[in-house]
């Protein structure tokens, strides 16, 4: 009898041992696995390009998509994901002060969507005439911004102690060819007005530019600056786990010049590597 319940005793431990070298692939698994959400196009698209070269360093990245911007910061919140790459760092900001219990901070930017000025009529913004029509969509949003390209081309001047990138029309204290502004049309409609001939440069969002049939290289006159980066597009994650060291090899693949190629190859310009 005690012979047999110290072979019980043995089979038991060798049981448990058993069992939790079984559930040990799980876990390394789990310990390796990094969880991004991301907008459809580029951003996810990026990620899977990334994700051989993540593998051979030992990490499983699982990409999930979102049609959403505010979901994928509240999920980076609430430790559902371990980090998101959608916003540029004003969203972010903005995102915050809405909810400063939010933790997040960016891990550093990898592209970002150049504003582009079309004509068909001029060669440069230089070119533009007195009284010409600049029209753009009538997302507010992107005013500010469109005017401080304006500006920095000398061609208007913002009123001082504002942010440019926060000015509208009515904060335009110089504007000496008398440049109309028109932000009238919503962005879907841009690439038709401009067709159309009504504007004698024109704003267009690269998606939506290049769904229309227009050459990012041939119809633009400017192009923003790389080096504008603080509307780059960039990796956000928790304060918390902003040290992890997959989210340094996640930035790293995603700094590569191998990625840097394929976001130039593949998004035709709407999408530019930052430095």
């Amino acid at each position: 009898m005690k012979n047999l319940a110290i072979f019980k005793r043995l089979g038991a431990l060798l049981f448990i041992s058993l069992a939790l070298t079984a559930c040990q692939p799980d876990q390394k698994e789990k310990s390796n696995k990094l969880i991004i959400g991301a907008s459809s196009t580029p951003h996810a698209e990026i990620l899977e390009f990334i994700k051989p070269q993540l593998e051979k360093e030992g990490i499983i990245l699982d990409v999930r998509v979102f049609n959403d911007y505010i979901i994928p910061n509240q999920a980076l919140a609430e430790k559902e994901l371990d980090a998101n790459f959608f916003q540029h760092v004003p969203y972010l900001n903005k995102t915050l002060a809405d909810h400063p219990d939010w933790k997040l901070v960016s891990a550093g930017a990898v592209h970002m969507h150049p504003y582009r000025f079309f004509s068909q009529k001029y060669k440069s913004l230089q070119d533009l005439p007195k009284g010409a029509k600049v029209m753009s969509s009538n997302n507010i949003a992107q005013h500010g911004h469109i005017l401080k390209l304006y500006q920095d081309e000398g061609l208007i001047k913002i009123r001082s102690g504002i942010d440019p990138d926060d000015a509208t029309i009515d904060d335009i204290v110089e504007n000496p060819r008398n440049l109309q502004f028109l932000f009238t049309y919503d962005a879907p409609l841009m690439p038709q007005i401009y067709k159309n001939g009504e504007a004698d440069v024109a704003s267009i969002d690269g998606h939506f530019a290049l769904n229309a049939g227009l050459d990012l290289s041939k119809d633009v006159i400017y192009t923003e600056p790389a080096a504008n980066s603080k509307f780059a597009n960039v990796v956000v994650v928790r304060e918390d786990n902003k040290d992890d060291p997959r989210i340094a090899k996640l930035m790293a693949a995603l700094k590569t010049a191998e990625t840097k190629k394929y976001i130039l190859d593949n998004f035709k310009g709407e999408a530019v590597p930052v430095p």
